[in-house]
């Protein structure tokens, strides 16, 4: 960190002083309210000439804003601080003030983390140690509170994160374009980092346990059985892709692990053969049946492919799907595991347990929020259940 003062150009016989602070490779200025002429200057020494008027009054002055800056920063990690709220708290605070204010500050940023530094080998409640994508999300978080604190001028301290913060980062977070379910996520780990502080006895606000965490889920549009026959006809490399997620209900993150490299996945059980591997979302283990059927045809994949198919970005796949016109609704790469969940779910009858099974579903709640299907996909299956009796 480095202070320097320069006078401002101007029109006036007396130009304004400011104060330039240099801070993690950025530099912003404060005005320190003096002035002085050009000729009584000493830019080399960044003072006001000794034998010139007011000299000792106005050097003093400076002396004192440098002093309280650096003052304020010693102990501190710089790398915490953002230059602009810095620049900020030293228009309106003391040098003891804004020591006391920077601390807390630190303080808040410096124990988020180093909780995500313990989570990368923190053991969740399922026993499992927390994926590098969960500790990512958490980054994440962090990262979101830092710009909203810089951006609205709102101070992240323990005793202060309540409702009135709960507002304003819900509208800071829909301002940016974020969706409820993004906006939930981001409380979700919060709430997680300020219980982690509550078990060491840091003073944190109560009012961070009622903070609601939105979650909304649009409906799950599968593809019909119907359309996924059709689909197989064609020949590409994307749509091969598409239908490998068709098949066995993985993410897309999944996939690019698994698929591209099935014979280390592939396992003989007494009644045949299945894709065995544990989901990077939740830990669980997924256990996929190894055989085709009129929907599903991972064995058809594997051959096709000789056990290793081609890996490919969710963006890239999503784009391609957009362009193909393959149904009329939205297709990505999430709607070939919704389209897996629902058509053994509905069409071929198959209990949540047995589906869960194999997509990795942390419960049957989260699973029956996640499938869905067309109105006369619903239809057709209550026809085909219904008992049809004469009406008199």
């Amino acid at each position: 960190m480095k202070v320097n003062f320069y006078l401002r150009p101007s029109r006036t016989e007396l130009k304004p002083i400011k104060m330039f602070i240099h801070l993690n490779g950025k530099r912003d200025y404060v005005h320190s309210g003096l002035s002085c002429r050009e000729k009584d200057w000493d830019a080399k020494k960044q003072r006001v000439k000794a034998n010139s008027k007011n000299s000792v009054p106005i050097n003093k002055k400076l002396g004192e804003m440098e002093a309280m800056v650096f003052d304020a920063l010693s102990g501190v990690n710089e790398k915490l601080i953002d230059i602009s709220f810095l620049k900020s708290k030293l228009n309106e605070l003391s040098g003891i003030q804004l020591r006391k204010v920077l601390s807390v500050q630190q303080e808040f940023v410096k124990l988020f983390e180093e909780f995500i530094k313990e989570s990368e080998s923190r053991i969740s409640s399922q026993g499992r140690v927390l994926s590098k994508g969960m500790v990512n999300h958490y980054q994440s978080c962090l990262n979101l509170l830092i710009e909203f604190q810089k951006d609205e001028k709102y101070l992240l301290k323990f005793d202060n994160i309540n409702a009135e913060f709960y507002s304003k980062f819900r509208s800071y977070c829909i301002g940016k374009g974020l969706n409820p379910n993004t906006f939930g996520g981001k409380i979700k780990k919060l709430k997680t980092f300020l219980y982690w502080c509550e078990e060491r006895e840091i003073p944190v606000s109560p009012k961070f346990k009622n903070f609601s965490i939105p979650q909304k889920y649009s409906d799950a549009e599968p593809l019909p059985g119907a359309e996924v026959v059709e689909l197989w006809k064609k020949d590409h490399k994307n749509m091969d892709i598409f239908l490998a997620l068709v098949s066995t209900g993985m993410r897309i993150s999944d996939y690019n692990r698994v698929m591209t490299n099935m014979n280390k996945y592939i396992k003989d059980t007494p009644e045949g053969k299945a894709i065995i591997f544990n989901a990077s979302k939740t830990g669980k283990r997924c256990i996929i049946p190894f055989f085709d059927d009129l929907y599903f045809r991972p064995v058809h994949l594997y051959k096709k492919y000789k056990g290793k198919m081609p890996g490919i970005s969710g963006q890239k796949l999503n784009s391609w799907l957009k362009d193909q016109g393959i149904s009329n609704i939205e297709v990505t790469s999430k709607t070939g595991r919704k389209t897996f969940c629902s058509i053994q779910y509905f069409e071929q009858g198959k209990e949540a347990q047995y589906i869960m099974a194999s997509t990795g579903h942390a419960t049957e709640q989260e699973f029956k929020k996640y499938i869905g299907a067309k109105a006369d996909t619903i239809i057709k299956a209550h026809k085909e259940k219904a008992t049809h009796l004469k009406v008199s």
